[in-house]
């Protein structure tokens, strides 16, 4: 009896250390493995460095100018699954860009989820800063219009690093894009920061411009110098054209209608692109039909927003108000026509 327990024993002692044998040889056949795959992305990542190391390790950098927008109340319309219109808005962002831009003055436009951003090439001798932020001004207009949402942007003018698989070489992959830099991370800043539904312009620009105006006054000459005089390559995208410094500044900052409007923000002083005053289109009527959309806009989100809400608003309902104005003392609208009004 004894002897058949101990035949037992031994028989389940030898099974343990065969599981035991199996379980090592399975955990070095794994390590094995790992080490293979470890080895073979190495050889690739070495690869491609090898292939392209001026391309990963040195990118060229140049600077861009960079829109960024957030279309605002996103993720409502994601809860009431609202896809067709969420299509809608970012086929509308992205077909008025190429409309407006030719292909190689707009690089490339990306939307994900609520952001949509677009990269704009300066380097050209036809591009105009001024044509770029008239027609940002009239995508904001033409946005709210077509679809009674507001939009909360930036526009900044900084580095970026862009490219494709295809200039890194890498063969193994689809043609992906890569964008990156310090251009990306001050538009997002920039429009994070803003508490109202405008684009800001990037504070650097706007306070070179100003500069460059105070001192393109050339007193021998009686004139004010263009900015092709300055040697400030932002200022030269002001306008391939002509113009003087002073007839700039007027356009930009100092018309009925300027281009750029300020605002305090965060004790801060900003300008904004003043889309109410960049309406393109085409019968009065649809100017008015515009105003009367807006002020609907407003009074809904005065009535209905959240208290964090409301402040928007309520600096929608003064910059509305504002443009009324202006529009009925030029002429454009009637004295009756302070209906308008908030």
């Amino acid at each position: 009896m004894s002897e058949d327990i101990s035949k037992n024993f031994e028989k389940e002692v030898d099974k343990i250390i065969e599981e035991n044998q199996i379980k090592e040889k399975e955990q070095a056949r794994r390590r094995r493995f790992f080490n293979n795959c470890m080895e073979c992305n190495m050889d690739f990542f070495y690869s491609v460095v090898r292939d392209s190391t001026a391309e990963i390790l040195n990118p060229d950098v140049n600077k861009y100018w960079i829109l960024w927008l957030d279309i605002l109340g996103f993720k409502d319309l994601i809860e009431k699954e609202k896809y067709e219109e969420v299509f809608e808005m970012l086929s509308f962002l992205s077909h008025f860009n190429h409309e407006k831009f030719k292909s190689e003055a707009l690089i490339t436009s990306i939307a994900f989820s609520d952001t949509f951003i677009n990269v704009y090439n300066p380097n050209l001798a036809s591009f105009d800063l001024i044509f770029l932020l008239e027609n940002i001004g009239i995508l904001q207009s033409l946005f709210i219009f077509s679809f009674k949402n507001l939009v909360r942007g930036a526009l900044v003018f900084d580095d970026l690093f862009f490219f494709t698989d295809a200039k890194m070489s890498i063969k193994y992959v689809s043609n992906n894009m890569y964008i990156f830099g310090k251009g990306i991370v001050e538009a997002y800043n920039l429009e994070q920061k803003i508490h109202y539904p405008i684009i800001a312009m990037d504070p650097k620009i706007t306070q070179e411009i100003i500069s460059c105006y105070k001192n393109s006054y050339d007193k021998e000459l009686g004139i004010y110098r263009d900015p092709d005089y300055f040697d400030n390559i932002k200022i030269h995208f002001l306008s391939p054209s002509t113009s003087s410094m002073k007839e700039i500044m007027k356009y930009l900052f100092e018309d009925d209608f300027p281009l750029l409007r300020k605002i305090k923000n965060e004790d801060k002083e900003i300008y904004y692109i003043d889309y109410l005053s960049r309406l393109e289109l085409e019968e009065e009527e649809g100017i008015k039909e515009f105003l009367n959309l807006h002020k609907e806009l407003i009074e809904t989100g005065l009535k209905e927003g959240k208290e964090g809400v409301v402040s928007k608003y309520l600096f929608l309902r003064n910059y509305h108000n504002d443009t009324v104005r202006k529009l009925i003392k030029v002429g454009f609208l009637s004295e009756h026509e302070e209906k308008f009004l908030i």
